[in-house]
């Protein structure tokens, strides 16, 4: 199927879905499925995100759109392997005992094969599709199409995300070094986190240990742990503020329970070295009282131009945020059942904050912490996790 195809089809089947015959959406929803696969990182990346959504989307949708934090079609044997010989610059015989196909994971931008290294270690071994970086802006083009088209405000929202994080997934190397950020700090924040392989590592392919584990993807939300449901908010949070390192790709692909320590995986999206005005003010949000004079200094020196004609604005949007983030956070006991509501309020007050000028200049950390932190609560939610707050 070409390109354009793609999108019409895609267009009209996501347009429509809500105004289907009860009989015909589950048909629309695998073909959606389908249509997203083909054009891989934007279109898995985008239902990845709406999978989170599990309020407004259908069941029928949701159980296949699911299925995109663990099941996109891989690359054939072939090309996978020419591609693995390419970014080594060199054979895979020379490296690998043994490369197993077909992969264990295929995901938004690459897919993930388990292989011995020829000194023994078990390595899972990361493979960017060849195509997505010399593809990446006609997809972000046809993406764009596809919100432009649909009604579904849904789509639109996330279109700008989705651009926004395949961008900072490309770089493979980067993700080894955070990997490698995060491994160092494995004991402290209580995860188990793979060591990358720096040797065989490129900016197309990456190779680290392997992990047991079981994605938090597969389990249904009322069989997963509550104990590991904490673990993910307590890593979350103690890497950001503890240790200034935002693991910005909280969805339940990326986590492996089952084993002793939570599993922890996916690195592409990570900010390192958060400032100490972002984490400050990251605490004023999270406190009842706040001091707004002492709160608007925070934002200038993260770049907010507020001249004295926005400051009653400026009062008002903030008190709006902290407000709508409080009825969420709700004591030492936070109950994330049934919150999608106060999650997407919380999201889209946040939306329309970033908007005004005098933000225009805001440091990009301090929105890249909050979207990540959206997108936890919504894991959070649609697990019904209940949570011990230490956020205080």
């Amino acid at each position: 199927m070409t390109a354009k195809a793609v999108v019409e089809s895609l267009i009209s089947r996501i347009s429509n879905f809500h105004l289907s015959k009860e009989a015909q959406r589950e048909e629309n929803a695998k073909l959606i499925f389908n249509l997203c696969s083909e054009l891989k990182g934007c279109g898995t990346k985008l239902i990845q995100l709406l999978a989170l959504e599990e309020d407004l989307l259908p069941k029928s949708m949701l159980v296949e759109f699911n299925n995109s934090f663990n099941q996109v079609e891989p690359l054939s044997r072939i090309k996978t392997l020419k591609a693995v010989n390419q970014y080594l610059e060199k054979t895979h015989q020379e490296v690998f005992e043994s490369f197993e196909y077909p992969p264990s994971h295929a995901g938004s931008i690459g897919q993930v094969h388990d292989a011995i290294l020829k000194s023994g270690e078990k390595v899972a071994v990361k493979v960017q599709y060849p195509f997505v970086q010399s593809d990446m802006e006609f997809d972000f083009k046809l993406l764009r199409g596809v919100a432009k088209a649909t009604s579904q405000k849904l789509i639109h929202r996330t279109v700008d995300e989705v651009i926004n994080s395949i961008i900072l997934e490309l770089d493979y190397l980067k993700e080894a070094k955070s990997m490698q950020a995060f491994y160092d700090l494995r004991e402290e924040l209580g995860i188990h986190c793979p060591k990358p392989y720096k040797d065989y590592c490129g900016q197309k392919i990456l190779v680290q240990e392997k992990i047991g584990g079981i994605a938090l993807s597969s389990i249904e939300p009322d069989k997963v742990n509550h104990d590991d449901l904490q673990s993910i908010y307590d890593f979350f949070f103690k890497a950001l503020i503890d240790h200034r390192l935002l693991y910005a790709d909280p969805h339940p692909g990326n986590f492996l329970v089952g084993e002793e320590e939570l599993g922890v995986v996916d690195f592409g999206l990570v900010k390192t070295n958060i400032s100490d005005e972002t984490i400050e003010l990251l605490k004023v949000f999270f406190s009842k009282e706040v001091d707004l004079k002492e709160t608007r200094n925070l934002y200038v020196k993260l770049g907010a131009q507020i001249e004295d004609k926005d400051i009653k604005d400026f009062e008002k949007g903030f008190l709006s945020y902290h407000q709508a983030l409080h009825k969420i956070l709700t004591g030492d006991k936070i109950s994330f059942s049934g919150k999608f509501k106060e999650i997407r309020a919380l999201r889209n007050v946040l939306m329309d904050l970033v908007n005004r000028k005098y933000y225009e200049n805001l440091d990009t950390e301090f929105t890249m912490i909050h979207k990540s932190m959206h997108t936890l609560f919504f894991m959070l939610a649609r697990y019904r996790a209940e949570i011990t707050n230490f956020l205080k």
